[in-house]
């Protein structure tokens, strides 16, 4: 079997190259998403109950119902502090204990969420309550999506993710449609998807990438015979190839490698990617649509309005399963920040112009239009902001960098209510420049998008991995090269 190097730290098998082009076991693979995106139907299905506060905070975040702005406000800033704890729990125990403990911890906390929601007597146990669901929609669409990204092919990586973020919407729809059905068995209902989750969720290994960091070689080679399909073959030679593929990080320690260029350029990527996903709109959409429904002639009803939205993420979520994987993350980067731009630009001027001729707020379906093509645009691209730095970022720190996607997300929300207020403030209720700004962000998260995004569309994690590595030494060779010259 022949080995050739490659860069530092990366080598490839001639028999690893060609099995890896198969994709075996996808039928394992679909199972193990379809017990992982439970959290996120799960989450879902309580945002009907728990909302308006829950839908912001949410990795993908839906824009589902009307809710008024000094509600929301409130509700945000009542969410954020668990939503931080969240985040840092959950993220340390998948960095340092593994996927799997992480997934178990967030079913024992929504346990105990759903059996102090029975008897909430006081701010307090809101709290707890609120705390728990924070760690349904992080394990969800978060941590879910680690543990996928390390045991899918390549070829499906990227839809597989994407489904967790379906469910949610699809959860979304379901309580939208059927809230006043369900409502008196709600917790029945959460509690039976926990314990179908937590007794399907033994049947699936650990995720062999943080086996193999932990080095624990046996165990990640029966975690790859069972994501390949009980293929033997391609268990080993994947199995040897991630144990060479990690040689520039093995012998480091964590400040070593969250201090190496890899890393840091996948925190900007991702850091930038959860910025622009959160400050495009999403809020001040989100404040003001009851107002643009009324002026519009208040023909959808406040359920109505929630499963119209609802289904037009739903919709697109489908659409997004196939168009991650076959036209790529940066094309659909480039659909949803453009979408984004244009929808909110086109509002902005309708709202400035309408100054200058009143006569234009007879157009009233201008915002609606806006906002539905804002929301499918959005909703497009939000499961890459979980897709893509899952796949670029060292598998020593992928908790890490989850946690620190969740504290963002949190701060980036608070501070885009400090923004839409401080807009109000100056220029009055619903004002142009409320969606100026986020279409001028829109406009910088497609120059980031060109810039900074790597395509990582059919490539395994291995080789997202080793590019990165090729960038820090093709850097690092600029650099000396520069010194020698001068």
């Amino acid at each position: 079997m022949g080995k050739h190097p490659t860069y530092r730290g990366s080598w490839t098998t001639e028999s690893h190259g060609q099995a890896s082009e198969e994709n075996h076991g996808l039928a394992k693979q679909c199972f193990a998403t379809f017990v992982v995106s439970l959290t996120a139907l799960n989450s879902g299905i309580a945002t009907g109950w728990i909302k308006p506060r829950s839908l912001p905070l949410a990795a993908g975040a839906n824009l589902a119902g009307r809710f008024y702005s000094l509600d929301v406000t409130y509700d945000i800033k009542e969410m954020a502090c668990p939503a931080v704890l969240s985040a840092i729990l959950l993220g340390l125990v998948a960095n340092f204990c593994g996927r799997k403990p992480a997934l178990y911890l967030t079913l024992a906390i929504n346990i105990l969420g759903v059996a102090i929601s029975g008897n909430l007597y006081d701010a307090f146990s809101n709290w707890l309550v609120t705390a728990s669901w924070s760690c349904a929609i992080f394990s969800g669409l978060v941590i879910g999506p680690v543990l996928l990204s390390e045991i899918a092919h390549k070829s499906v990586r990227g839809t597989l993710i994407t489904f967790c973020f379906l469910q949610f919407n699809l959860g979304l729809v379901i309580s939208n449609s059927y809230f006043h059905f369900i409502l008196n068995s709600i917790d029945a209902i959460y509690l039976f998807v926990l314990a179908l989750q937590l007794l399907l969720l033994t049947f699936i290994p650990e995720s062999p990438f943080f086996l193999v960091s932990k080095s624990k070689i046996t165990e990640a080679e029966e975690s790859l015979f069972w994501c390949r399909g009980s293929n033997r073959l391609v268990a080993k030679d994947e199995v040897e190839t991630l144990l060479k593929s990690s040689l520039s990080f093995q012998n480091q320690d964590l400040i070593g490698i969250i201090k190496s260029r890899p890393a840091s350029k996948a925190l900007i990527i991702s850091f930038g990617l959860v910025f622009f996903q959160r400050m495009t709109g999403l809020l001040v959409f989100l404040f003001y649509s009851d107002e643009i429904v009324r002026n519009a002639g208040n023909f959808l009803g406040y359920r109505d309005a929630a499963l119209v939205f609802g289904g037009i993420q739903l919709a697109i979520s489908i659409v997004g399963m196939w168009c991650v994987d076959s036209i790529g993350r940066k094309s659909l980067l480039f659909i949803s920040f453009g979408g984004s731009c244009l929808s909110l630009s086109v509002l902005s001027s309708f709202l400035a112009l309408r100054i200058v001729y009143p006569i234009l707020g007879k157009l009233s379906w201008i915002p609606l239009a806006c906002m539905f093509v804002f929301t499918a645009s959005h909703s497009a691209g939000a499961p890459l902001s979980s897709i893509i730095p899952n796949e670029v970022s060292p598998v020593k720190i992928k908790g890490l960098m989850a946690s620190i996607n969740g504290i963002c997300t949190s701060i980036f929300v608070l501070l885009e209510i400090g923004i839409v207020l401080l807009v109000k403030q100056l220029m009055g209720n619903y004002s142009f420049l409320h969606f100026l700004i986020p279409a001028v962000l829109s406009g910088i998260a497609l120059i980031f998008t060109r810039s900074t995004i790597p395509e990582t569309k059919g490539k395994s994690l291995m080789k997202c991995s080793d590019e990165m590595i090729s960038e820090n030494d093709d850097h690092r060779k600029l650099l000396e090269h520069s010194i020698n010259y001068f």
